[in-house]
């Protein structure tokens, strides 16, 4: 994660206060995307799942292979 601009390109999605932003194209191939936060002794942790982590796909090899195998 991190901060960013809007883009034409992006998926934007908002919870609450926060806006979370991420290129269309990957999104489509990660969702189902979830994210969770849980308040630490040091502060704050947020956790991200997606398909392509529950699936162990590498989307750097070959993005088209990894969507087909990780539809959901």
């Amino acid at each position: 994660m991190a901060l960013d601009e809007p883009r034409d390109t992006d998926q934007i999605l908002d919870d609450e206060d926060l806006t979370f932003l991420m290129d269309r194209p990957l999104f489509e191939i990660a969702k189902p995307i979830r994210i969770d936060y849980e308040s630490t002794e040091t502060g704050g942790e947020y956790t991200i799942s997606c398909a392509i982590a529950e699936n162990n796909c590498s989307i750097a090899e070959d993005p088209s292979a990894c969507h087909a195998s990780c539809s959901i």
